[in-house]
């Protein structure tokens, strides 16, 4: 077979997953990432001032005021939450829809801007393209191959990603409310797929055509990419 990339990408998730598995203590996450959520992203400490919930930044309330927000939903499971703990960079949170039969793909903005929208939350970066562009997305889930405690949410969806076969898009933007240096959500609004989908760049996916031919070669030979040698990751982590 010649270098293919996507191969190597899948079997380094495949190493870090097994590292995870095999040596929990490397997780920053709870139960390896990959779990049913609170109403809370699993690092945000729970205050509250009467029914509202305090947070210490913006980003913060973003991402609690989308977790309450996806999981008012009928149907829909947060599946997957990129804790604040770890990283704010990328994809926010990962949910099921059990209805329509789609993963969400999930990215929480918090503002103290009444009546932002969409589009100007979702910024263009230097490197990755527009956020929740698919290049973003995909560039995203690169980054979860190779953090162990992601590796199981880019195993899940790369497939899915490529072919984009059953995955919704969603927006959380959560209009927040700042007194002295805390934050409280007052109202979050969901932005899906079709929202926004028409937006410049968002449909971006340069690296597709690559990426689908690498996967149907794997099909095509019916490459199986083994869980490397646990001696061999034993050994790194020793």
């Amino acid at each position: 077979m010649d270098y293919n990339p996507l191969y190597q990408l899948i079997h380094l998730a495949l190493a870090n997953k097994t590292l995870i598995e095999r040596h929990p203590d490397f997780s920053y996450s709870i139960e390896n990432v990959i779990n049913l959520l609170p109403v809370e992203s699993t690092f945000i400490p729970i205050r509250k001032d009467g029914d509202k919930i305090i947070y210490d930044s913006k980003e913060e309330a973003g991402v609690g005021g989308m977790y309450t927000a996806l999981q008012a939903q009928e149907g829909v499971q947060v599946i997957f939450s990129n804790d604040l703990g770890q990283s704010i960079h990328g994809i926010d949170a990962l949910a099921i829809d059990s209805k329509r039969k789609e993963i969400i793909i999930c990215e929480a903005k918090g503002t103290s801007r009444s009546k932002i929208t969409v589009s100007q939350v979702l910024k263009r970066t230097k490197l990755r393209g527009r956020q929740m562009s698919w290049r973003w997305i995909w560039a995203s889930l690169v980054d979860f191959a190779e953090h162990g405690p992601n590796a199981n949410a880019f195993l899940m969806l790369y497939d899915d990603v490529i072919n984009l076969h059953k995955l919704q898009r969603v927006v959380s933007i959560s209009e927040v409310r700042k007194r002295a240096q805390e934050y409280t959500v007052s109202n979050t609004r969901l932005f899906y797929d079709d929202d926004f989908a028409h937006l410049k760049h968002m449909n971006e996916f340069p690296a597709r055509a690559s990426l689908k031919e690498w996967l149907d070669e794997i099909r095509a030979k019916n490459l199986n990419v083994e869980i490397p040698d646990l001696d061999v990751v034993r050994s790194i982590t020793d």
